[in-house]
């Protein structure tokens, strides 16, 4: 057993068996951890990189999520799972919206993959692999427990050439995450802007996926604007905290 600060030698199965468990333990509690945004003084509102709450830890699961399926990487897929399982997603109640443009829209909105159909991707591309399925089964018996924190979702069609507002209320001295993850079948723009119309976060990217983060100071409603100048339709998922 090597002494503490002693680097276990590559190769040896000792580092084999804490590198993956190491990968799944820490990146939960990174998302967790994450300092608490400033508050603002009354009336303004701000992004905050550093914010971290429950939606930005689903987009990070998500991500990470994608990058395994990419990479074929079972492990990463379980650390993923392991993020994702402690986070529920409920259909959020209606909110006011209006849309310009074109109507209706046949594409399907993203669906996001829960903890459950992760593992059994992992354990899919595992194979034989002994180590990563024990993995997975312990990951499987920590996510028994029912999820601690709640994000809420709104599912949309987005016809080419229309474009959603919707108003999204928040409450104030509280950290306020919400995130727009599209279909992938068009770039959307994407923005949200303060009650004066000034822009709290917007996509710069040829995507379509954004996430905000800000702490208003007093109970405040931003707008959340999502166009699609594209060629086809669109479809796209509003998360919120």
């Amino acid at each position: 057993m090597p002494r503490s600060g002693q680097i276990v030698e590559t190769g040896s199965p000792m580092r084999a068996l804490l590198f993956p468990l190491c990968l799944c333990l820490a990146l939960p509690l990174a998302a967790e951890e994450a300092p608490a945004p400033a508050v603002l003084p009354a009336g303004s509102l701000a992004t905050d990189a550093g914010a971290g709450g429950a939606l930005k830890a689903l987009v990070l699961a998500h991500d990470l999520y994608r990058h395994g399926l990419v990479r074929r990487d079972a492990q990463a897929m379980i650390a993923a799972a392991r993020i994702a399982g402690s986070i529920a997603q409920t259909e959020g109640a209606p909110l006011p919206q209006n849309r310009t443009g074109a109507e209706g829209g046949t594409a399907t909105p993203p669906s996001l993959p829960d903890a459950a159909e992760m593992l059994e991707e992992a354990r899919r591309l595992a194979g034989e692999d002994d180590l990563t399925l024990m993995l997975v089964e312990a990951t499987e018996r920590t996510l028994a427990a029912a999820p601690d924190r709640t994000v809420t979702r709104r599912a949309m069609a987005l016809p080419r050439g229309a474009e959603d507002s919707w108003q999204v209320p928040f409450f104030g001295a509280a950290e306020a995450e919400l995130a727009v993850i599209g279909d992938g079948a068009a770039d959307l723009d994407i923005r949200v802007t303060d009650a004066a119309g000034a822009v709290v976060c917007r996509d710069l990217s040829a995507g379509d996926r954004l996430f905000c983060a800000f702490t208003p100071a007093e109970n405040s409603t931003v707008t959340v604007t999502i166009a699609n100048p594209g060629a086809g339709d669109a479809a796209y998922l509003l998360l919120t905290n």
